[in-house]
């Protein structure tokens, strides 16, 4: 069977090439996912494959979310609002939240990425779940604990306020990670 949204194998098996992905996700009709693009030396980055298209030298494309850094290794991705949340290695910062505008081009400000928990070297944001224009997310930063976070997409980012600590709860990580149910 040819890739398609219904046939993911064939997706990231094509050209010669095998993508690995974890949690793609659609958004305009374009499958966006981490994959192994070490033929272009980038390490691991954001793949866009369109499966409206064949398989080819551009399709899947590799974005290279942070210019100059071997590897972004984006994760985790979610859709909230119009844009692609993920987990990505911000090179100073470690492991953070990152929101990507997919109608734009990357930029110092896209993706905007977001220090959870500053002073902190990784706040290891995970288990994106995007549900309208709302994100919930856990963060685990390297000093320790874990808390839910929320994110508001329709509210300018002011960390601390947006986005939020809904508390450290890790019933409540556990419950967003199984999709039981929500809550703040």
């Amino acid at each position: 069977l040819p890739p398609s949204t219904t046939n993911p194998k064939a997706m990231f098996e094509h050209v010669g090439q095998f993508w690995t992905s974890t949690e793609p996700v659609l958004v305009d009709g374009k499958i966006y996912a981490y994959g192994y693009a070490d033929f272009n030396n980038t390490g691991t980055e954001m793949v866009v494959t369109d499966p409206s298209l064949p398989g080819s030298v551009s399709n899947p494309s590799v974005i290279e979310l942070v210019p100059g850094v071997e590897s972004s290794g984006p994760y985790a991705f979610a859709q909230v609002g119009d844009r692609i949340a993920m987990g990505i290695n911000a090179t100073d910062l470690g492991y953070e939240l990152a929101l990507y505008d997919a109608s734009a081009p990357v930029s110092t400000s896209n993706p905007e990425i977001i220090d959870l928990v500053p002073g902190a070297m990784d706040s290891s944001p995970d288990y994106l779940v995007g549900d309208g224009t709302d994100l919930y997310f856990t963060v685990e930063p390297e000093s320790g604990g874990s808390f839910l976070g929320h994110l508001d997409a329709t509210q300018p980012i002011l960390v601390g306020t947006n986005p939020r600590n809904l508390g450290q709860a890790v019933d409540y990580a556990y419950y967003l990670v199984m999709g039981t149910y929500l809550t703040e």
